[in-house]
């Protein structure tokens, strides 16, 4: 039984998973998502996906651990030379992210059993698709606004302490601010709760992060479990805080590491996960 692992070879969680796999009698096959990076011979020809002329046409199910949609601009003008020089970097990045998203999405085709599926993982990264996901699963979540509407953002900014960061932007919150409000571009702007608790999901096991601020109530895990579900992810991460004397989800993340995760915790998870596959096979 080949099961295939694609993202990083040298990450936390493909290790973690490789060997609870090979400790279930299947064979980890690693596929580098920065294969075409590295210059790695890579085709689609007559229906066969191969790296190195070796064909992966034989796997029993795959473990996307991270994919970068094509619709993403990694790195900002500034980072090059010249417009022309990142115009061409962001050209290349998505024809590559387009070719494995074909690829990955044509083996879902075939029947290869994807756990966390490339439609479930590029969805997730917009945060609107996260609060409907969650509301479905019955979670209470965090009041936020994503609008080009100065007055809906600043009604939300005036109702208590909130942060902000753009849509797309891969989490990186900043204090609240007036400038840079523009009528083109939606802004997503939601309020600040202090000491929020990272939920990680793997199969059955529930993990916090820090360990020192669980467990938390079986309900909030159980709604996590649900979301989970309801978005079509079997690995996943929950931001959650408490607002007075409830607790409220934040963020939904579809690609999550488990790089500050203890040791024990990662062995769980992936010994959790690496069952979903094997059955998946």
């Amino acid at each position: 039984m080949r099961v295939g692992l694609f993202g990083p070879e040298q990450d936390v969680q493909v290790r973690a998973l490789a060997a609870e796999l090979e400790a279930l009698g299947a064979e980890p096959v690693l596929i580098n998502d920065d294969a075409l990076t590295r210059e790695v011979p890579t085709s689609s020809l007559d229906g066969h996906f191969r790296q190195r002329g070796v064909a992966w046409d034989t796997l029993s199910a795959m473990y996307l651990r991270r994919l970068d949609a094509p619709f993403l601009t990694p790195l900002a003008p500034a980072s090059f030379e010249s417009y022309e020089a990142w115009f061409i970097h962001s050209m290349q990045v998505r024809e590559r992210s387009s070719f494995l998203l074909a690829w990955l999405l044509s083996l879902e085709a075939r029947g290869v059993r994807l756990i966390n599926p490339p439609t479930a993982m590029s969805e997730l990264m917009l945060p609107p698709a996260q609060e409907a996901a969650l509301r479905r699963a019955g979670a209470p979540v965090v009041r936020a606004v994503v609008s080009n509407d100065a007055v809906q953002v600043r009604a939300l900014a005036r109702a208590g302490p909130v942060e902000r960061r753009p849509l797309l932007d891969g989490g990186r919150w900043e204090q609240w601010r007036e400038d840079g409000l523009d009528s083109t571009t939606p802004l997503y702007v939601r309020e600040r709760l202090e000491e929020p608790v990272r939920l990680v999901l793997a199969g059955e096991v529930a993990v916090v992060a820090p360990p020192e601020r669980g467990p938390l109530p079986e309900e909030v895990v159980q709604q996590a479990r649900a979301a989970a579900r309801a978005c079509g992810l079997t690995v996943a991460a929950f931001t959650v805080a408490r607002r007075e004397d409830a607790w409220v989800f934040l963020e939904v993340d579809a690609a999550p590491a488990w790089a500050e995760l203890e040791v024990p915790a990662v062995k769980a998870l992936a010994r959790a996960l690496a069952r979903e596959l094997v059955r998946a096979a």
